[in-house]
């Protein structure tokens, strides 16, 4: 795939704890909480910094035995309802430090 992609990174104002292996999140700002099973843990933690689906399921293909195309829709469907709850926001995909170059 070629182009430019959104990349996602978790919000100020969202905090999370372990339990028992998995993530509880809390979006401060509404209250609601949700909890995240192993996969969703995981791309949550891959979240506290930029990255886009591509870059998350390459991550993630190499942690899990799954057909690609089906991880590829399970975490396209997660990104998108963790950005419709304001638990993840998008960012440029060229940032001030991908543009540095060296002296």
């Amino acid at each position: 795939m070629s182009g430019e992609q959104e990349r996602y990174v978790t919000v100020e104002g969202c905090v999370s704890c372990d339990m028992n292996g998995e993530k509880v999140v809390l979006n401060t700002a509404s209250g609601i909480y949700f909890g995240l099973d192993g996969v969703g843990t995981r791309v949550w933690e891959l979240l506290a910094g930029p990255h886009s689906l591509d870059e998350l399921l390459d991550s993630l293909f190499d942690d899990y035995d799954v057909e690609k195309d089906v991880l590829k829709n399970d975490v396209a469907a997660f990104v998108g309802k963790l950005h419709e709850h304001g638990l993840i926001s998008t960012v440029d995909k060229t940032t001030p430090e991908d543009n540095k170059t060296e002296s």
